[in-house]
């Protein structure tokens, strides 16, 4: 019976560390110049989704952008640099 306690309290403390974050997710625009086609869109996609602090990924090859909702303020500095490291010019850009 011990052992299933411990079993429960270790579960239910990997549960607590994981639930989302109590901060609310700020929208940011981003252009991107450079990008020729969808493998371009593809490729930043799957580089930028995995950083920490990123929800979400949009980006438009029709529109030269991404528009990037992140929990951490930070996130976004390691979303410009991810980019910038695969050879494209991005800057964060007004809404449109």
């Amino acid at each position: 019976m011990t052992a299933v306690r411990a079993i429960l309290l270790i579960a239910s403390l990997a549960l607590c560390s994981c639930r989302p974050s109590d901060s609310p997710s700020t929208q940011h625009h981003l252009s991107i110049q450079g990008m020729h086609c969808e493998e371009c869109v593809k490729s930043i996609h799957h580089s930028v989704i995995v950083i920490e602090g990123v929800r979400s990924c949009e980006v438009s090859l029709a529109d030269n952008d991404a528009t990037i909702m992140a929990d951490d303020p930070a996130a976004i500095d390691k979303v410009l640099e991810r980019i910038r490291l695969m050879g494209f010019v991005v800057e964060i850009s007004p809404p449109a």
